[in-house]
């Protein structure tokens, strides 16, 4: 009976251990990668539902809960990888089709075109008939 009940948690012991290395951790512990996307999570959760004051607070909350070893933890890890891995696949995504150049590029094109207007309007203002 003892025999078959160490057996068990050896069994628990070694299925969490490749639980969490199938997840990216290495023994329990969370990777930078895991805390730094749980971490962005957080803070653009926080941002969008209350403010900035909160992202601030909720990144570091999500850090702190991605190392440790709950419930909360696994989620903070699994979220954590989420959002690395849309994070990898928006780089080669930008890397394919440079969406941050061209991006970039037509805000300034707008900003010198609304600068031209107002300039324009500006100088007709000052003009008196």
């Amino acid at each position: 009976m003892l025999f078959k009940r160490q057996k068990k948690e050896e069994n628990v012991l070694s299925e969490k251990a490749s639980n969490s290395q199938e997840s990216g951790s290495t023994n329990g512990r969370a990777t930078k990668r895991q805390i730094g996307g749980a971490a962005t999570l957080g803070c653009v959760t926080g941002f969008l539902l209350v403010g900035p004051g909160v992202a601030l607070i909720a990144a570091g909350g999500a850090a702190v809960a991605a190392t440790t070893e709950t419930k909360a933890g696994d989620v903070a890890r699994a979220s954590g990888d989420a959002v690395a891995a849309a994070g990898d696949r928006l780089a080669r995504i930008n890397q394919k089709h440079h969406v941050v150049d061209r991006t970039s590029k037509g805000l300034v094109k707008g900003a010198n075109w609304m600068t031209r207007k107002l300039q324009s309007k500006s100088d007709s203002d000052t003009r008196l008939p």
